[in-house]
């Protein structure tokens, strides 16, 4: 009995230093080419058969969150970037509407600042610093949907054709 599972083990050890080779065979050309890194990603990583899946699993690093945890989470981004979204709509449609117009931006901001004239450097700044930051802010919402999509995804949460 103690035989076999003494074969069992070399053959097994046979087994994971195939998989070595094979694994180091195959990220090779993916080092350099980004049509092998995505074909290596959407074979191993996307692949719907469970037992790769499974072993993905297993090596991944981390440990793994539950699905709901990873949707609470993804709710929470989705509620921040729709914020973000929001602020950053706010902040860029004044730059486009009253781009000549700055004291319309300072209004907008605040009564408690005073007026500044229309063709000031002050004026070209408020602008410019109003449009930067809402550029960032839309940014911003657009990566966190990203993030919340990938939690989502990992949650088992995926969107299918209806046909």
């Amino acid at each position: 009995m103690e035989d076999s599972n003494k074969s069992g083990n070399e053959n097994y050890k046979l087994l994971l230093d195939k998989l070595k080779l094979d694994i180091k065979t195959t990220i090779a050309p993916a080092k350099g080419s980004e049509t092998y890194l995505a074909a290596l990603k959407s074979e191993i990583l996307e692949t719907p058969d469970p037992d790769i899946r499974a072993f993905v699993s297993l090596i991944s690093s981390g440990r793994r969150r539950k699905p709901r945890k990873l949707f609470i989470v993804a709710a929470g981004q989705m509620a921040f970037s729709s914020i973000l979204l929001f602020m950053g709509l706010v902040l860029i449609f004044p730059t486009f509407f009253y781009y000549a117009n700055p004291e319309v931006i300072l209004n907008y901001f605040g009564s408690y600042i005073v007026s500044v004239p229309p063709d000031s450097i002050e004026s070209t700044v408020i602008l410019a610093v109003d449009f930067i930051i809402s550029v960032i802010m839309l940014l911003s919402a657009f990566q966190i949907i990203r993030f919340a999509s990938d939690n989502m995804k990992e949650a088992g949460l995926t969107v299918t054709d209806a046909n």
